[in-house]
């Protein structure tokens, strides 16, 4: 692709989009982890067990795309190219959540009709 630079106004939201993001993940594997932990330790809970999992999946797929959007601000010549890759690899992640959603659904109707 062309040699095209964002402007510094712009690189300041690839910043605060790649923290956001970047904060979103890490919550999201910590939830997880404290989930699979208390389905571990508690009497043994598969369902909790997944959906921990399941979290901690979500969090790497949106933590996969952080560099591509990091490396806008701190390169130069290569900034379309990495956010294609970005929206690439974030666009594959959210594939994937929207798939994890549906399975997390399904587990916690599980969940619901064990307890009945």
């Amino acid at each position: 692709m062309s040699e095209y630079e964002f402007n510094d106004t712009e690189n300041q939201q690839f910043t605060d989009f790649s923290f956001s993001l970047f904060i979103l993940s890490l919550s999201l594997g910590i939830a997880g982890a404290v989930i699979m932990i208390l389905g571990i330790i508690s009497p043994l809970n598969i369902v909790d067990i997944i959906t921990g999992l399941a979290f901690i999946a979500i969090a790497v797929s949106l933590f996969l795309p952080l560099q591509n959007f990091k490396n806008i601000v701190s390169t130069e010549g290569n900034d379309m190219d990495e956010l294609m890759n970005g929206f690439t690899v974030l666009s594959q992640g959210f594939t994937f959540v929207l798939g994890a959603t549906i399975f997390l659904q399904l587990m916690i109707l599980i969940g619901y009709i064990q307890n009945i």
